[in-house]
């Protein structure tokens, strides 16, 4: 298994077997050579070395601010 960094969220298994587990986006996980040759060639992922720059996505993801909820609309209230 090697070091990759992924690119987008997606759901996999390392061996082809099972329900599969969360990969998440802006992560360095180790994948084995299977699951690697598939998601490398989808583009979610690449392998990971330390020259590897970070793209202008990647770091718009990890810098983005946490979603806030928004406030909630007024109500409709009718006149009588």
């Amino acid at each position: 298994m090697k070091p990759h960094r992924i690119l987008k969220d997606f759901k996999g298994t390392q061996d082809g077997h099972g329900d599969g587990q969360e990969f998440t986006a802006g992560t360095t996980v180790p994948l084995s050579d299977q699951l690697a040759d598939v998601v490398v060639r989808a583009g979610w992922a690449k392998p990971h070395t330390e020259e590897v720059k970070e793209t202008d996505e990647e770091k718009a993801i990890e810098e983005a601010p946490a979603n806030k909820a928004r406030k909630a609309a007024p109500e409709n209230k009718s006149k009588k």
